[in-house]
């Protein structure tokens, strides 16, 4: 059919060179054969040529339909050029909504525990004191009898067990579909709206790790909705205790889908791709490294041209074909222009494949696959095989780019400066960061009681360590001081792992015990040590960088990792998951310390 095929052609604006993004037109036809008639859905390819196009339409089997050996196009007069033709690509993101009264809906609420008995009694206490409990809709609709049903049915999605992720996501998609009939043709339900409740099926902060397992149900209900406006409202949750205690907050606002994040509520928004910063430009070639045109700000970030990437290897090294890449704070400030004294590249770390090996190398060969310390972001990058280690079987590449610089800065610091015992006492500022994160692991695993800072949003991740409220406090604020100072007693401070500065400094020595240790991570503080010992009582001050240990040191703390991984004492950071081309848009995600854990490009 000419609609059909006319519906074909569209992509061609896609092929031109966002240079010259003028409307064209068919012109000339070559080479036109009909293998077929009466398709009715058709498989594409379009290739441009030299002058044109070629096109190959197959039907939805993949039998031949029509193939253009070429289509010469050209430009349509005094037509105006439009926007770019990025403006015409949409991109779903999540932002978060004004606080809402969580009493605002009226009359009352169900709870249904029939697929998810674990999170209904975990959700139970969030909710208002009048909500009922029942064990199937059957049941709540018996209790209903010829008086006023709920105004809100809540229902916990199935989780499903196993490690069959399709088997699950079939098994979960199925059961969701015969609630939501059964409420539907439930004529005393009419006026009541049913709640479905995901556990981490959305990603919010970005393109990180999601449940496969209930995701489809999110297209499932989506349907739904255009079908029955109204009827059904998604809320996807995180599993902590704050995003339950905004569950009623969600619950007030008049949105089809939400997503509740570090107790905030977030409703899906379509924005133009444009206006989330921007995608990087792939240069020509097949080597490239993110740079920056100009240091100030993260809008100067490019995908430039790598320069001598082809050069041989010296002793001991190896070129690894990298898969991720994680994004650490040095790397914004450098993008930032904020630590001039620094002129490494961008990137520090990462994970990917030995493609070759220099002489003296030793530990790995060609086709290991590894994570470690090396220079540069970009499809490829030379390290020193002593910087390496190899991947723990079952890691994807993105876990093992979590690793590498906040478990070394981390071992390095507690073990090789500061020496750590069991029983000692450990304040760690920023503790949901990377190296934070990473230094919470261990110091547990070495029975050091952890005092934690960080953003009051974060402290779920926390309470999930194990941590009790006399042992978090806000990064955001000196309360930390008096909240520990009151913990402590008569004991104070033996070791503090800094990533904070000014007065949030001088807090943190005045818990320090006489002789303690003040470990440096930031860039942005830096102190003198002999005036800081002489100002507390001894204080040992060292500002420090995980470089510092030289790559013989850094082969034996990886070595020690790689086993305390292996025997599962430790695990890989949470993740949040870039596509490299949105680069701009993580390295804000990380100044801006919206993540838990490491941000990983890949």
């Amino acid at each position: 059919h000419p609609a059909l095929l006319d519906a074909a052609l569209h992509p061609v604006a896609l092929t031109a060179d966002g240079q010259h993004s003028e409307a064209h037109l068919p012109f000339a036809w070559n080479g036109v054969t009909l293998h077929a008639t009466q398709a009715t859905a058709l498989r594409v390819t379009i290739t441009p040529t030299g002058s044109g196009i070629a096109i190959s339409a197959t039907d939805p089997a993949g039998q031949p339909v029509a193939t253009i050996d070429e289509l010469s196009l050209r430009p349509l007069p005094d037509a105006p050029s439009g926007p770019a033709q990025s403006n015409h690509l949409y991109a779903l993101v999540w932002e978060a909504l004004p606080t809402q009264n969580p009493t605002a809906a009226d009359g009352w609420y169900a709870l249904l525990t029939e697929h998810d008995p674990d999170v209904a009694d975990a959700l139970a206490g969030s909710l208002p004191d009048a909500t009922r409990t029942y064990g199937t809709l059957t049941g709540l609709v018996e209790d209903c009898g010829d008086g006023a049903p709920p105004s809100v049915i809540l229902a916990p999605c199935p989780s499903g067990s196993g490690d069959d992720v399709a088997g699950r996501a079939h098994a979960i998609t199925r059961q969701a579909l015969g609630l939501i009939q059964r409420f539907l043709a439930e004529e005393r339900l009419a006026s009541s709206r049913l709640v479905l409740l995901t556990t981490g099926s959305a990603s919010v902060t970005g393109t990180g790790t999601v449940n496969l397992a209930q995701s489809p149900l999110w297209g499932l209900v989506r349907s739904v909705q255009a079908e029955h406006p109204g009827r059904i409202t998604l809320i996807d949750l995180e599993g902590r205790a704050t995003n339950r205690q905004a569950l009623g907050g969600a619950l007030a606002e008049a949105e089809p889908q939400l997503a509740v994040r570090g107790g905030v509520v977030h409703g899906a928004r379509l924005v133009r791709a444009a206006g989330r910063g921007g995608t990087l430009a792939m240069p020509p070639g097949d080597d490239w490294r993110l740079a920056v045109s100009e240091k100030g700000t993260l809008e100067d970030l490019v995908l430039a041209p790598a320069v001598q990437a082809d050069e041989a290897l010296g002793s001991g090294q190896v070129r690894i074909a990298v898969r991720a890449v994680g994004v650490n704070f040095r790397d914004v400030l450098y993008a930032l222009g904020m630590i001039p004294q620094d002129d490494r590249p961008l990137g520090g770390e990462g994970a990917g494949i030995v493609v070759e090996a220099g002489p003296g190398v030793d530990g790995v060969v060609p086709g290991d696959r590894v994570m470690g310390i090396f220079t540069g972001t970009g499809p490829t990058a030379v390290a020193d095989h002593r910087m390496v280690t190899r991947i723990p079987d079952g890691w994807s590449f993105t876990q093992a780019a979590t690793v590498p610089v906040a478990f070394l800065t981390a071992y390095y610091a507690l073990a090789d400066l500061a020496g750590v015992q069991p029983g000692q006492r450990l304040l760690l500022h920023a503790a949901t960061g990377g190296v934070g994160t990473a230094a919470l692991q261990l110091a547990q695993s070495w029975d050091v009681e952890v005092f934690a800072t960080a953003s009051p949003g974060k402290w779920p991740a926390l309470y999930e360590r194990g941590l009790d409220d006399a042992h978090i406090a806000s990064s955001r604020t000196l309360e930390f001081k008096e909240h520990f100072g009151d913990t402590l007693g008569d004991q104070r401070i033996d070791v503090v792992l800094n990533a904070l500065a000014g007065e949030f400094n001088d807090a943190s020595l005045r818990l320090l015990a006489p002789g303690g240790h003040f470990l440096e991570m930031g860039k942005t503080d830096i102190r003198d040590p002999e005036e800081v010992a002489a100002g507390h009582a001894g204080v040992r001050y060292r500002a420090f960088d995980v470089l510092q240990a030289g790559p013989e040191r850094i082969q034996e703390m990886l070595t020690e990792l790689h086993d305390l991984f292996e025997d599962e004492r430790l695990h890989p950071l949470p993740a949040t998951n870039y596509d490299i081309r949105h680069a701009p848009e993580a390295y804000r995600h990380l100044s801006q310390a919206r993540h838990i854990g490491k941000v990983v490009l890949t």
